[in-house]
């Protein structure tokens, strides 16, 4: 049987929680389905039972986790010493001898050199990889991570050293079409594959949703618009009767404070997964108020369940360049009017909603489905063995 190893997101350091492990999962699912052995490889991560459980992805017992640490919510490991302590899993990745590796977004030199002198095939998938984040500038790096400026600073300076090329690995994939065109231009590389995360437990859900209920789930960094979000906010309950938010507030305190006292305003940290798919089926409106993320799983999800995306209109948010910019004249803005507007022209407009809806639901299907990932995750490997 052929092993495939999977290194971990951000460059090999965590398996766990998030949409780059949920890819890795998936991927898993893929490959272990297809008749080989697979062996997941991180700093941090979690045992096979507990991936399944977290993402709601089930694969069979021929998936394997290797692992430092095991994640915890209180435990933070800073990034440049996860990367360093990831050099210890050289002798396991040497005694699995792999047929082939996947890397996620980066790949350390320190382990690359060793399958490169063993001639194992290297594929790499990238989310938004932080050597290209580099090549953009220490500004950039800093906007676009939760880092403080002291530990951007440090990872800045380190990860040139630390992480190899992407135009010397065999295989580029990357997962949306915004990112495709950034790393082109960044890394001139012409010879890249977009292959977007399949979507495994949605169907298309368009049934008629009477409540304007807005969610906005994606984390609170420096690319949050939070100010732009609470004046959208305000606005919207002045202007649509019987209106819901549901924002994670994560480490926003203004978000916080505006949910104290309205009842229409829910501000949460944490929606635990079986909730989390109740709040999709009752959502008719998923914001995205951030101009840089990777492609948006959430996003995605949201829009097979029904939900309008309103997203930022910005060619580093792949929620808008993969997924709103299909309908980016009733769903991307680039000011809080415009964003007001098309929820406006929505509420007065049962037709165009459903519209539209039924028309993101069905490209969404084509290109995110799980078959459609499977078949050619599958066929890129074979090319290989």
């Amino acid at each position: 049987m052929d092993k495939i190893v999977i290194l971990g997101c951000n460059g090999g350091t965590d398996i766990a929680y998030g949409g780059g492990a949920y890819v890795v999962t998936a991927m898993a699912k893929c490959l272990s389905e297809n008749g080989f052995e697979v062996h997941l490889v991180s700093t941090i991560g979690l045992d096979p039972h507990e991936l399944v459980s977290v993402h709601n992805i089930s694969f069979g017992n021929n998936v394997y986790t290797h692992y430092l640490f095991k994640y915890s919510r209180s435990t933070k490991i800073p990034y440049i010493i996860a990367l360093r302590l990831l050099s210890r899993l050289k002798k396991l990745l040497n005694s699995l001898n792999p047929t082939l590796v996947i890397y996620n977004d980066d790949y350390l030199l320190s382990i690359d050199r060793e399958l490169r002198r063993n001639k194992v095939p290297r594929i790499l998938y990238a989310h938004f990889p932080y050597i290209t984040r580099r090549r953009l500038g220490l500004g950039f790096t800093y906007r676009t991570t939760e880092w403080t400026l002291t530990e951007a600073t440090i990872n800045y300076i380190s990860i040139d050293n630390m992480f190899g090329d992407l135009r010397d690995i065999d295989y580029l994939i990357t997962n949306s079409e915004g990112l495709n065109n950034v790393i082109r231009v960044v890394h001139n590389i012409n010879n890249i594959t977009t292959l977007r995360p399949p979507l495994i437990q949605i169907t298309g859900n368009t049934r008629r949703k009477l409540r304007p209920i807005f969610l906005h789930a994606a984390r609170q960094d420096k690319t949050f618009l939070q100010n732009e979000l609470t004046n959208f906010m305000t606005i919207i309950n002045e202007k649509v009767p019987n209106s819901l938010f549901i924002i994670n507030r994560n480490k926003s305190r203004a978000l916080f404070k505006l949910s104290i006292g309205n009842a229409r305003i829910i501000a949460t940290q944490w929606i635990p997964n079986d909730l989390w798919y109740k709040v999709l089926n009752a959502t008719k409106y998923y914001l995205h108020f951030k101009w840089f993320e990777g492609l948006g799983i959430a996003t995605a999800e949201a829009v097979m369940n029904g939900a309008i995306p309103i997203a930022y209109r910005s060619s580093f948010n792949g929620s808008w360049t993969d997924i709103a910019r299909l309908c980016d004249r009733d769903c991307g803005f680039s000011s809080v009017d415009e964003a007001v507007e098309h929820v406006l022209d929505f509420e007065s407009d049962d037709t165009k909603f459903s519209r539209v809806s039924n028309y993101l639901v069905s490209e969404l299907s084509r290109v995110m489905n799980y078959d459609y990932f499977c078949k050619s995750l599958t066929s890129i490997i074979n090319k290989f063995i």
